[in-house]
């Protein structure tokens, strides 16, 4: 009986023994998270509560000191987050408390302390579209924005932008968000954040502001988001956004960009102001290839644009031979035919676009201006007007096969003393010629070749003491009568000798037969 009765005893003094066991159902969350967190996490946490309790203490000092260090250990975290702090989330179950006691506190710097606290709080905690990060940022410190870190200043720009839109269309006043958006745009454009600015300046429609804070370390990248992301913007917004980009450009001397998008607006004094602006002739010289690529040699060069008379005659010759690269030389028109209708054949084939002027040379028949039979097309590229020669070579037109060459650059003459004088007369002699080229200067030679056999046209050369004499007497006959410049002492001495000059030779002289068609009697 007795070892029964133990076994009784022993069982019954272990069912009335206390034993511990682990409630099944969930522990707190906050439970959980402190039970995990390392001890230097742990006594973060326990830190932040006791100041939030503090900034509800009566004494002024232990406020104030709660509140400094809040906003130290929040500046210290949020300098270069990536993900939320953890002041931040530690203080996230407090964000109630300290918005109620906000609203009890006198106006004071202190207060203005929480606001900021209470901003940077809300950029994780407060619901969308509250937008209570920029309403505490209105109400805290002013300056020193940038200490509270990227991540903050991103959510407040998407807040200000929200906020500009509803003060826009209720036509209220936007000054205090502008100067926010100041400070926001100076951080960015300091820490290498370019698109940022700019993206939150087109938010608010205030691009011109960007101009005061680019320099010359930022000014190229911030221009190629401005004009990539100015193309996809509405009507008017594009031609801001570009616009900002071209002073920005022609400001810091990127004259060559700045072009580029002036030729993108198609604003042609802007296309002069950069030409005004470049004091380097080498790039100007550039330009022009610029202006060919884009198709837009639609102006002439003056004074203004180019001072240098020397300069400007160089630049003007390199037009010339951009323009004759990317045209052709169309022979065999129909007397009938007009510019339009010349244009219309050539447009079945291609876009009009790619057709930039067409021109038909005209000739003086008893007074009256008639085609010549012979014109020239420009093209917007050389490789269109190759292709364009290749598939229209021989087509008809008003019952004539049009015959298409590419017109050759170009070559400027050089200046000489010898005037080269063309369809003289048989009977002339050297005194006629005398006669009409003495009273423009010193005349030093008269000579007039033999024309060959078979032939009764006549040439003959007229060469003058000075370059000068020469060049003002080509000026005073050369629009009535068949007068240009010599090539060169060489060149001159085989035409002397053969008494014939060649279809090669009158391209390069660049002789016009109809506006200088007088003959030498």
């Amino acid at each position: 009986m007795a070892p029964g009765k133990k076994r009784s005893g022993a069982g019954t003094s272990r069912e009335e023994a206390p034993v511990k066991v682990r409630a099944k159902g969930p522990r707190k969350k906050e439970e959980m998270e402190d039970e995990d967190m390392s001890e230097e996490d742990l006594a973060l946490k326990q830190q932040l509560e006791l100041y939030v309790e503090r900034v509800h203490h009566p004494d002024f000092g232990l406020r104030k000191a709660a509140l400094k260090s809040m906003r130290r250990e929040i500046r210290a975290s949020t300098s270069s987050m990536t993900s939320v702090p953890k002041p931040l989330k530690f203080l996230r179950p407090h964000y109630g408390t300290l918005k109620a006691y906000y609203e009890t506190m006198k106006d004071s710097y202190l207060k203005r302390y929480l606001a900021d606290i209470l901003s940077v709080l809300a950029s994780t905690t407060s619901a969308e579209g509250e937008r209570e990060s920029l309403k505490y940022r209105l109400l805290g410190s002013e300056g020193g924005i940038g200490s509270w870190g990227h991540e903050y200043l991103r959510n407040l720009a998407g807040e200000i932008a929200q906020e500009y839109k509803k003060r826009q269309s209720e036509e209220a006043p936007i000054n205090d968000l502008m100067e926010l958006v100041r400070q926001i745009v100076a951080f960015h454009m300091k820490h290498h954040a370019e698109p940022e600015a700019v993206d939150l300046l087109m938010e608010v429609k205030h691009l011109d502001m960007l101009r005061e804070h680019v320099d010359s370390t930022n000014f190229k990248k911030t221009c190629v988001y401005l004009t990539s992301a100015a193309r996809n913007l509405p009507g008017p917004d594009v031609t801001l956004g570009l616009d900002t980009a071209y002073k920005i450009y022609l400001n810091f001397g990127d004259y060559a960009n700045a072009l580029e998008i002036a030729l993108s607006l198609d604003d042609k004094q802007y296309v002069k102001q950069v030409f005004m602006s470049c004091r380097n002739f080498a790039r100007k010289k550039r330009f022009f290839y610029i202006l060919a690529r884009h198709g837009s040699i639609t102006f002439e060069l003056d004074k203004e644009m180019v001072p240098d008379d020397d300069e400007r005659k160089a630049l003007e010759e390199l037009v010339d031979n951009i323009k004759a690269a990317r045209s052709l030389s169309v022979k065999n028109i129909n007397f009938e035919t007009s510019e339009e209708d010349l244009r219309s054949h050539f447009v079945k084939f291609m876009e009009a676009r790619n057709i930039l002027n067409v021109s038909i040379e005209t000739c003086n028949a008893m007074g009256t201006q008639v085609s010549a039979g012979q014109g020239q097309i420009e093209f917007d590229s050389g490789r269109t007007a190759t292709h364009v020669r290749q598939i229209l070579n021989r087509t008809i037109l008003d019952g004539r096969g049009l015959t298409l060459q590419l017109c050759r650059p170009v070559e400027p003459v050089p200046s000489s003393t010898t005037l080269f004088v063309g369809n003289i007369a048989p009977s002339a002699t050297e005194e006629d010629i005398r006669k009409i080229f003495c009273p423009l200067g010193k005349v030093k030679s008269v000579t007039l070749p033999l024309p060959p056999l078979g032939t009764k046209r006549r040439i003959g050369f007229v060469e003058y003491s000075a370059e000068q004499e020469a060049e003002s007497a080509l000026q005073r006959l050369g629009g009535h009568l068949s007068v240009w410049m010599a090539f060169g002492k060489r060149k001159t001495e085989t035409i002397e000798e053969s008494g014939e000059v060649n279809e090669e030779d009158e391209d390069r002289l660049n002789f016009n037969r109809m506006a200088a068609g007088g003959r030498i009697v």
